[in-house]
Formats: structure tokens, C-alpha cells, sequence
């Protein structure tokens, strides 16, 4: 689910049937929210399974490919942002 740019942007992470209530404004902070707060406890090769509702993904990535996941299916920020040359 892509949030509009006006609004605060929602952590969508849902672990044990309840929904996480973190808010942020911009996208970067709910990541580092994300990180810091629901997979702090893994390493970075480490294979999770996405928790963010309605996850279309079904099944265990590697964190790191967790975080980019996240930002780019959940929030629709594309991280690696494509070079146009003149």
C-alpha cells in the first residue's frame, strides 16, 4: 500500500496480530524505524519473512533485500534510482 506524500507515512509491519502504531514523516524514518524496532535482532545475511499487511511476498529474504522490499513494494520509494543520460 503506496501512502500519499501529504500524509504521515505508517509502519506496516504486523507481528503476533497487532499492528505496529509508528508514524513518521518521511519514508527513510519509518525504515530506520522498521530496522531498529522489528529486525534489530537479525543480521544482515540473516533470512526473514516479510510482516508488512497485505505483503504480496511469500517468502524469507535476506534482511538487507527485507529493507530495500520494504521501501520500494510498501512505500513506493524506489532506491536505486535509474541514470539518464543526455
Amino acid at each position: 500500500m503506496v501512502q500519499p506524500p501529504d500524509t504521515p507515512y505508517e509502519c506496516s509491519w504486523s507481528q503476533s496480530g497487532s499492528d505496529c502504531k509508528f508514524t513518521a514523516e518521511t519514508v527513510a524514518d519509518v525504515i530506520k524505524h522498521i530496522s531498529a524496532a522489528h529486525i534489530r535482532n537479525y543480521r544482515q545475511l540473516d533470512h526473514i519473512r516479510c510482516r508488512c499487511n497485505a505483503c504480496p511476498l511469500n517468502k524469507v529474504i535476506r534482511r538487507d533485500t527485507l529493507i530495500r522490499h520494504i521501501r520500494e513494494i510498501h512505500y513506493g520509494d524506489k532506491y536505486r534510482r535509474k541514470i539518464t543520460h543526455p
